[in-house]
């Protein structure tokens, strides 16, 4: 499975009330994620 997390799925976490760590600590316990990440998807993060 290839996950995609970008702004605007973090935000989507938040206003659900749920953390945006608990996605993504979620995922990265999922043996069949791959991790996918654009340029600009890094820029946001870095």
């Amino acid at each position: 499975m290839k996950v995609v997390i970008d702004t605007n799925i973090l935000i989507s976490t938040v206003i659900r009330d749920r953390t945006p760590e608990r996605v993504l600590l979620w995922c990265l316990r999922q043996p069949d994620v791959g991790w996918l990440a654009t340029r600009e998807i890094m820029k946001e993060y870095l």
